[in-house]
């Protein structure tokens, strides 16, 4: 057989019998196993066939050699002793096949040719049985024994063979999220919430820099420290203060328990700034909306998906195997930006449904609207029910925003940090009406407390202040603490 013809029998084969069906199978198993698809990437998949294939090809290539026989009568009691069949009998010439070596001998073209006098014998077919033979004659043991070199030489093999999968198939996450929640139920770490979580969506699409509740507020001040405050803005402590790379975001309130994250860590505590608790440290996460039903976020460290777990950080589960782009949660529905739709959900995951066939970002749902981002960064109103079309209110790119009952508050973007169309914009809920009531360089995170806009601003040498601006008597001023 030429070699080309050689090598593509033996890759058909590859493919065909082989490579298709064990892909396929390790996809069934590893959906029952972790309840996703696996993350494998194309190139990833070529990969594994041309190891396949070539790993296929040294092994099975057609090879023939001679070998020195005591005769016909000693060729075929060597056949019999070593499991070998033979297929034909003709002058001179002895057609063979291996009853050992399954699966392959069932899927290759595994007949080989003797072809003997009294002196020798010249062999003929896939390398493997070929040299499988050649041993059976020479009286030396066809299987290797197992040594402790041969055991490591395995080993490290199949660890390089194996870490494109590991790697790239999702299952070293799957192995975290599980340790994960053993370590988290063996953690005793009691949290109970007699009344409904305090949820500002519009906050949390503005990295959840501030929160409040009847009595306090709290507050991502410069980001790197964390304000407790009367509901007039009144300073009443500092709970905790970092180093200036590290950031407060995603604060929530649930009961008398305040949740943020802190680098790649979800952190709770006593709303007094006590018994601080890690609840999760698997990497960052964005969107974190806290519930009474418990937590949910879009889980950057595994393309997006929406996960979520219970308030204490056990049950750490995938809840959605989409790309997400936003999530927004009212009561028991959670709404899910992805691809080029919003679908609306119930809190399970269950009752999807399409609202909006667009791509959308900083979803807010107010009265009877959805407001949004679109792909274009503009800033969009669609009716919740569908009956209208989406409507432009602001006609330029925006970097965020922010609404109360009659106005939206909004920054905008460009290509360059700072730009001096920055600043903090208003207009109202038809977009008639547009000015820019803080002028700014670099503006950033718009936090509704009480009737004040928190945000951060370039100040002198361009470091960033926290200024408010009042709701009320629309002025701006510089937010100090001792």
């Amino acid at each position: 057989m030429n070699k080309i013809g050689n090598w593509i029998s033996l890759g058909l084969i590859s493919i065909v019998f082989l490579y298709i069906p064990t892909l396929f199978l390790l996809i069934i198993l590893y959906q029952i196993v972790f309840g996703t698809s696996i993350n494998f990437h194309w190139s990833f998949t070529l990969f594994y066939l041309g190891l396949l294939v070539q790993w296929m090809h040294e092994k099975f290539k057609h090879q023939s050699l001679e070998e020195e026989i005591d005769g016909q009568s000693h060729l075929e009691r060597t056949l019999s002793e070593n499991g070998w069949e033979i297929l034909d009998r003709r002058r001179d010439t002895l057609t063979v096949r291996p009853t050992f070596d399954v699966p392959f001998n069932l899927v290759i073209n595994d007949k080989v040719e003797i072809h003997y006098t009294d002196q020798t014998a010249k062999i003929e077919g896939p390398l493997h049985y070929v040299m499988a033979l050649s041993k059976a004659i020479k009286g030396e043991p066809v299987k290797k024994k197992w040594t402790a070199f041969r055991a490591l030489k395995a080993t490290v093999a199949t660890g390089f063979i194996l870490l494109p999968f590991i790697t790239q198939s999702g299952l070293l996450w799957e192995i975290k999220v599980m340790r994960h929640n053993v370590e988290a139920a063996s953690t005793e770490t009691d949290i109970k919430v007699e009344s409904e979580a305090d949820i500002s969506v519009e906050n949390i699409n503005n990295n959840g820099l501030g929160v409040e509740n009847a009595e306090h507020i709290f507050y991502s001040h410069g980001n790197n420290t964390l304000i407790k405050t009367d509901n007039e803005l009144n300073y009443e402590k500092l709970l905790m203060k970092d180093e200036p790379y590290y950031r407060f975001e995603n604060l929530n309130l649930a009961g008398d328990w305040l949740y943020y994250t802190r680098d790649e860590s979800l952190y709770t505590m006593k709303t007094d700034g006590t018994n601080e608790q890690v609840l999760y440290d698997l990497g960052y996460i964005e969107d974190v909306h806290v519930t009474e039903k418990g937590i949910y976020f879009v889980n950057t460290m595994d393309n997006s998906n929406v996960y979520r777990m219970d308030l204490n950080g056990e049950n750490l589960e995938r809840l959605l195997d989409v790309e997400a782009r936003d999530i927004a949660i009212y009561g028991d529905e959670l709404l899910v930006s992805h691809e080029e739709v919003v679908e609306h959900l119930s809190l399970d995951g269950s009752e999807r449904e399409v609202v909006l066939n667009e791509s959308a970002a900083d979803i807010v749902k107010h009265d009877s609207y959805y407001y949004y981002i679109g792909s274009d960064d503009k800033l969009y109103k669609s009716t919740v029910d569908g009956t209208s079309g989406s409507v432009i209110l602001v006609d330029r790119p925006v970097g965020t925003y922010t609404l109360t009952d009659d106005k939206i508050i909004y920054t905008l973007r460009s290509d360059d940090d700072f730009h001096p169309s920055h600043g903090v914009h208003l207009t109202d809920h038809t977009g008639s009406k547009n000015e820019r009531v803080y002028a700014s360089n670099y503006v950033e995170s718009l936090i509704k407390v009480g009737d004040s806009i928190l945000f951060n601003a370039s100040g002198t040498y361009n470091t960033l202040e926290m200024m408010r601006y009042d709701l009320m008597d629309g002025q701006v001023g510089e937010i100090f603490i001792d």
